[in-house]
């Protein structure tokens, strides 16, 4: 009797520890479930702004690009009613040179507008060969202008 009683006093004191073991494994369980959850809105919303503020400095700079091919394309214009007056041999000349930089400055145009906005590194390796472009652009329209 002695044996059963102890037995059944073991057995209920393992009982009791597994329901309270389990019942606070469970509350953490629940406790960790929340704060994981918590940490996924978080990041979802990190990620959201992130991909906010790239598509806001793309569009920035889109705009200030197509400003800037504009202003080309208007010193083009500008450079060739300059020549009508020359001769049509030195003028045939130097309207061909106009017509390839009006050519780059499109082509970069499109480039420009087809460009999607992708991953961060993409972006400032595309950013940096397209600005290093438009610079040179510039510079052949600077150098032509000059040229007589």
């Amino acid at each position: 009797m002695k044996t059963s009683t102890i037995f059944k006093a073991v057995t209920a004191f393992l009982f009791l520890n597994i329901s309270v073991g389990c019942a606070n494994s469970t509350d953490k369980e629940t406790e960790e479930l929340k704060d994981a959850k918590e940490n996924v809105v978080d990041a979802q919303n990190n990620l959201d702004q992130a991909k906010k503020d790239s598509a806001e400095e793309y569009n920035k700079y889109k705009t200030v690009v197509l400003f800037t091919l504009s202003d080309n394309e208007k010193k083009i214009a500008e450079l060739k009613e300059q020549r009508k007056s020359e001769s049509a041999k030195s003028r045939a000349k130097y309207l061909k040179e106009l017509d390839e930089l009006e050519q780059k400055n499109d082509l970069l145009r499109s480039k420009m507008n087809l460009y999607n906005n992708g991953a961060q590194d993409k972006w400032e390796a595309f950013k940096k060969g397209f600005n290093q472009e438009v610079d040179d652009l510039g510079k052949a329209i600077s150098s032509l202008a000059t040229k007589k």
